[in-house]
Order: structure tokens, then sequence, then C-alpha cells
């Protein structure tokens, strides 16, 4: 088989499953490309030369994974967040690029309250916090996760952006771990990407997400907000000058909002837009003072 071979193999196959977004064709050569060690640009430099036999057993392994909707990312061990590479693993969700946004929003709201600490609340494999930390080499950044499996990717990744010396990982539910920190913080911006897919959606989810991704990173519960409520009820840990900022649905803004204007009363909230104007995250500011 040569790789124009292996390339048409892949792509034929490839299209006859159904992922949202999947492009059959780039994912072959990604595939391709993993499995023969060679970079893309490689490959059509020389597409007629033959694909040797144990590169071709694994890339027509891997093409049948793809094909029974395993996700890209958790087949090559790897995906790209603003523009870093992070291993995954089926114990962490795969980074989205909708999360870039509210990290970015994030990054925004250090700068304008001057906050001395950025908390990222269920770190997964820890793009968040390793982002959080190479944008802003000035601020203490704590990374908090239940699952150990997670911490320990979280703290691969971090020593792969070399900024593992400037992230505390704390294992724990929510923001408890990072309590003491904060109480001490003069100002600090948490984040948090944590389960918010009603838990009756989950099924309706697509199959590289719902038979794939940890079901404990996506169930949110009844409305998807059981853990964000759970994080604003534990508001007396917030710091004096603090921003909270969730990835959400653009549904789930408003009753989120008056959940949190009723527990904290005064407190201003707003939308995080993507592109297109939908909303995909919230922000809320003040004080506990």
């Amino acid at each position: 088989m040569t790789l124009a071979q292996a390339l048409l193999y892949g792509t034929v196959r490839l299209r006859r499953h159904r992922c949202p977004g999947s492009m059959p064709d780039k994912e072959a050569e990604l595939l391709l490309s993993h499995a023969a060690g060679l970079a893309p640009e490689k490959i059509f430099a020389d597409i007629e030369r033959l694909l040797d036999k144990r590169s071709e057993r694994r890339f027509k392994n891997l093409i049948a994974r793809r094909g029974k909707h395993e996700p890209l990312a958790y087949i090559v061990g790897s995906a790209w967040f603003r523009g870093l590479e992070f291993e995954v693993s089926s114990d962490t969700l795969i980074p989205r690029p909708a999360t870039e946004l509210i990290v970015d929003a994030a990054i925004d709201e250090v700068g304008r309250i001057g906050a001395d600490l950025a908390v990222d609340v269920g770190t997964g494999s820890g793009c968040i916090a390793a982002s959080l930390a190479s944008a802003l080499p000035g601020i203490a950044v704590i990374a908090t996760d239940v699952s150990s499996a997670a911490l320990r990717l979280a703290k691969k990744n971090a020593a792969r952006h070399g900024v593992a010396g400037r992230i505390m990982f704390r294992k724990g539910g929510l923001i408890a771990p990072a309590r003491a920190a904060m109480r001490t913080s003069k100002a600090a911006v948490i984040v948090a990407n944590l389960p918010y897919i009603p838990t009756a959606e989950v099924r309706k989810l697509s199959s590289d997400v719902k038979n794939f991704e940890p079901r404990m990173a996506l169930d949110g519960g009844n409305d998807g907000l059981e853990y964000y409520y759970k994080i604003i009820g534990g508001a007396a840990a917030l710091p004096s000058k603090f921003v909270i900022i969730f990835e959400i649905l653009p549904k789930q803004y408003r009753p989120l909002a008056a959940f949190m204007k009723q527990k904290l009363p005064g407190i201003e909230t707003g939308k995080i837009l993507n592109h297109q104007g939908v909303t995909i995250g919230f922000r809320a500011y003040g004080t506990t003072m």
C-alpha cells in the first residue's frame, strides 16, 4: 500500500461514519501522519512511497477506531488549545474552541480587576490552568479536580509547557481546595468549565462525545447547573474582590444570573459571546464586603 492508497483507503472508510464536523480526508491524513510518523508535508512530497507493513496495520487500526466514533484527540493522544498542544486521555474532556474564549475573558478580567490569583475549578487536562499561567506570569494559579488521574495529566501538561512550578494543583471538590488562598488574595478570577449538560440531554449528544468522553465531566444535573450553583453557594469563601467565569449553554444564562443575584445582591453579571454572537459563557463580578 502506498501513501496515496492509504489516504484513499482511510477517506473512503471514514465517509461511512457520521460525527458532527468530521472531515474524512483531513482525518485520514492526520491518522496516516500519526501511524507512519511522518509530517503531513512529507506524505505529499513522496505520495507514491510504500507504507511499511507495521505502519499500514497501525493506520488501519486507527481508521477502524475513528469509524466507531472514537474522538480523534483520544486516538492520537493530544489536542491543541490556544496554540499549545495538550495530552488528553479518556479521564478528561477534550479541549474545545469555545473554552479558548472563556480563557480569553479570564485573562482580560485579571488585568481589569488587578487580580493576584486565578483558580481553575475542575482542571481536567489542565489546559485552562496552563494557558492562564503562560499568559499571566505575574499571578498565582490554582488548579483543582476531584480526579487523581486528571490531576496527574494536568501536571504533566503544565510541565510540558514550562509552567508546572507556577501552578498549585489541589485535589478536592470545586473551590474548597482553594479557599485558604482566596481568603488572603486581594482579588481573584475563578474560572470553571464544569459539567453543564442537563442530564436528559446527555443521551442526545453525538456518539463521539457521549460514548467516549467521561460522563462525570458532562452531566450537570437536572438543568445542567448543579455544580455552578454549589460554587455560588460557597460565596463566603470568595475574596473581597472577584470575577467568576463559567462556560454554559445559551439557555442557562438567565437562571444562573438570577441565582447569583439572589445569593449575592448587587452582583453584576454578563454574557460571554462567541464570534457568532451566541452565549457560551457567564461572567459575574463584584465584592463580598
